[in-house]
């Protein structure tokens, strides 16, 4: 592309997932030039600055950190996205429109597979390919090329290994595969990695507390409206600024309804553009679509919050409401004000065990529904679980590719705490009653 005749002044770019990962991308090409003498007479690799000049006529060729600031007017006539799952939004929003100028522009992503994350862009294109190859989505402009198993084919077999791997028993060894694939057969930690790098599978974490596959198999068409009256028990994950807070409603089975949940999520309004950047989610969309509710300034205001949970509650006969000790006294007394009977729920395990197991119950046995909310979705994915030295758990936030170099971490569960929370205070209630009668 850089010395393509066609185009003047051209600008390659490549875009990789950090600066250690431009080097190799930086070194392959300088490689590449400098082995073709056709090549190598138009250009001037600089190896010290990473760039490749054209010698005559202009053009240049540039290698990018993942810092999508500094790809922002950028007029590619092609740009090369190297491991897409491990690439910001951000950069993809920021660098797609840049060659809208230039007669024969050239957009080229490459990836294995990822994490699943469906926040992710990796992700986003992933599925958005396979619509193009399954003719669900009409886009002459786009051509995805995909190796890779189907979740359904036998990881065990040589002949799903070929599927994945082109190259397979020719730059791909056999031998050198099944020694990979035999340390994973004996070790089940192992396999979420041999399928995602050799199987081209996405995987969640090894830890991940509720796979995707079954809660999506507990999803349900119903609203916060079709549940107005109906009895429940809240609970509420408190925050100050960055993490959310989340209201979970658990309803045990009744008019004819087997349980379910609803869910509500708050994050500061002057936080959130920020705060979607930082954490790679879309906050401003779940915000346009009145899946996350705002208060005014840049941390939680007491105030609106209490409006907003107190409006939401009065649509239901809430039993009981339970809180996290931690910053909620002031939503503690408004509730209690309102006439709902509150307590607390401290967040150790010996206090989640229980509840846990019963949640995660009801979702294994598809006793329990819910309503498809996308942020619990991606909260619940982010689940992992821990022990203390009793054996007891209790829910934490997975790595799973989440602190990023500032040692941010990203990733929230507060949802699923609140809901476990709300299942514990149900259960509790139903075990009361039962020793009561």
């Amino acid at each position: 592309m850089l010395v393509k005749p066609t185009e003047p002044s051209p600008e390659v770019y490549v875009a990789a997932g950090d600066r250690e990962q431009a080097s190799i991308v930086y070194k392959d090409s300088s490689k590449l030039a400098k082995a073709s003498p056709q090549i190598f007479k138009r250009v001037k690799p600089v190896d010290s600055r990473r760039w490749i000049n054209v010698r005559k006529g202009g053009g240049l060729y540039r290698v990018l950190s993942s810092d999508a600031k500094l790809a922002e007017g950028i007029k590619w006539s092609c740009m090369i996205l190297d491991e897409l799952h491990v690439q910001r939004p951000q950069m993809w929003q920021t660098v797609k429109g840049g060659g809208v100028s230039r007669a024969e522009p050239l957009m080229l992503a490459i990836s294995t597979a990822g994490v699943y994350d469906e926040t992710s862009i990796g992700w986003e294109q992933w599925r958005y390919s396979e619509s193009v190859q399954t003719g669900e989505v009409d886009n002459w402009s786009y051509f995805s090329l995909v190796y890779a198993a189907k979740k359904d084919d036998d990881w065990n077999s040589p002949d799903t290994w070929k599927k994945a791997n082109p190259s397979f028993g020719a730059v791909l060894r056999e031998d050198n595969l099944r020694e990979l694939y035999d340390e994973a057969r004996d070790n089940p930690s192992e396999q979420p990695n041999f399928k995602r790098y050799h199987m081209n599978l996405w995987v969640q974490s090894a830890d991940v507390w509720i796979g995707a596959d079954k809660w999506a198999a507990c999803e349900a068409q119903y609203t916060a409206e079709d549940m107005d009256g109906c009895r429940c028990y809240a609970a509420m994950d408190m925050s100050q600024t960055e993490d959310m807070t989340a209201l979970a409603l658990w309803f045990p089975a009744q008019r004819d309804m087997p349980q379910r949940t609803l869910e509500w999520y708050f994050l500061p309004g002057d936080n959130l553009a920020k705060m979607g950047e930082k954490n790679n989610v879309p906050y401003m969309d779940w915000h346009a679509r009145g899946l996350l509710k705002t208060t005014p300034g840049n941390y939680i205001d007491a105030d609106a919050l209490q409006e907003y949970v107190l409006s939401i509650l009065s649509n239901y006969h809430v039993e009981q409401m339970v809180f996290d000790p931690y910053n909620s006294a002031s939503m503690h007394q408004a509730a209690e004000k309102s006439g709902i009977p509150c307590a607390h729920f401290p967040q150790t395990t010996r206090h989640f065990n229980e509840p846990m197991k019963e949640f995660s119950g009801a979702i294994f046995s598809k006793k329990v529904q819910h309503n498809g909310n996308p942020i619990t979705r991606w909260q619940l994915g982010n689940c992992q679980v821990v022990y203390d030295s009793g054996g007891l758990m209790k829910l934490n936030k997975t790595d799973g590719g989440g602190v990023n170099k500032r040692g941010t971490k990203r990733h929230k569960i507060d949802g699923p705490v609140a809901m476990v929370m709300a299942c514990g205070a149900a259960k509790a209630a139903e075990m009361q009653t039962v020793g009561i009668l």
